[in-house]
């Protein structure tokens, strides 16, 4: 095959050493990464064996197919989110303040479409923000940072948003921090493609699907927490969680700025890895949302329920407490 070529999907491949010298001995061919059949970090399915009577082989890598690697691709970038505890962060770290609306406090929105509405704003600025880097990075477009200021800046990210909860620097706000942030979260996501020798029509097709993965990845998330934080909202327990959990996640976030510049391990991956490890989370979820779920029942029960803000304009700064709401929702 001429150098710059295309690759040939099907040739022969000769192999025997130690074949003769080993008796019994078998050598296994494996196709590694092959985007165009949707083949991504292949390391336990063989594609052919070569042995004493086997020396040389016909191999067949199949015919590309651009829904195999939308597919693969998909599945990469769901299970980057799933093994990636730093975005997870940020996306919980932004979905905290959604149940809320800030005047001179946080008070609890007064009902499901209003918070929805905060958290479809904060995801769809997030998800526009890390696709235009995504995107531009992944087609060499933009030159990609060093990766250590790249993942020095997403933690720097999950720790102002934290502290936005605290003390709101853009009260109501929430989708400009998470544009602001998304945009070096899409630097994060490109060095999944970074160097990928492909051609642009099969690298385009991997961002898609990459792109639609990280995004399934994040709406599973917000799926999962949001009818618990939307419940326990207007409990008197929410604030101390509110801002325990921020508290928690920007000294997480901060530490992780101190590995990721300094390049050293303080062992704080060693205490969130496992729990964010799958299905093991997905069992904490439930048991949390269950809880909030007891919580706000027995709370209700009691009349002891927080009174909601009636938004009329969030952003601006309007709207009026109900103290005598008896709404459930």
């Amino acid at each position: 095959m001429a150098v710059g070529g295309d690759v040939p999907r099907q040739f022969n491949v000769s192999f025997d050493p130690f074949v003769d010298e080993i008796p019994g001995r078998d050598s296994l061919l494996l196709i590694a990464n092959d985007w165009e059949t949707g083949v991504v970090d292949n390391g336990w399915e063989s594609l052919t064996t070569f042995g004493a009577d086997s020396r040389s082989q016909e191999v067949d890598l199949g015919q590309p197919s651009w829904w195999k690697n939308f597919r693969s691709s998909i599945e990469l970038g769901v299970n980057h989110i799933r093994t990636g505890p730093d975005h997870i962060l940020f996306v919980l770290v932004l979905l905290l303040p959604s149940v809320l609306v800030f005047t001179t406090r946080w008070h609890p929105t007064t009902g499901f479409v209003a918070s929805l509405w905060r958290v479809l704003k904060i995801v769809t600025m997030f998800t526009i923000a890390h696709s235009i880097t995504f995107t531009l990075a992944g087609l060499d477009l933009l030159p990609l940072p060093p990766s250590k200021l790249v993942e020095f800046i997403i933690a720097l990210s999950i720790a102002a948003a934290a502290l936005h909860n605290i003390r709101p620097l853009f009260p109501n706000r929430e989708w400009l921090l998470s544009f602001s942030f998304g945009l070096f979260h899409g630097m994060g996501f490109a060095s999944l493609v970074e160097g990928l020798d492909v051609s642009r029509n099969t690298q385009l097709v991997s961002l898609l699907g990459r792109n639609v993965g990280i995004e399934l990845g994040q709406a599973l998330v917000v799926l999962l927490l949001f009818p618990a934080l939307f419940m326990l909202r207007r409990t008197r327990f929410y604030r101390p969680l509110f801002v325990g959990a921020s508290v928690i996640m920007s000294v997480v976030a901060l530490v992780w700025m101190v590995e990721r510049m300094a390049e050293t391990d303080l062992g704080i991956n060693a205490i969130v890895d496992p729990v964010f490890t799958f299905p093991r989370v997905v069992f904490y979820i439930a048991g949390f949302t269950t809880l909030a779920a007891a919580t706000f029942l027995v709370e209700r029960n009691n009349h002891r329920l927080v009174p909601t803000y009636d938004v009329i304009d969030a952003d601006a700064g309007l709207g009026r407490v109900d103290e005598h709401t008896t709404m459930v929702g």
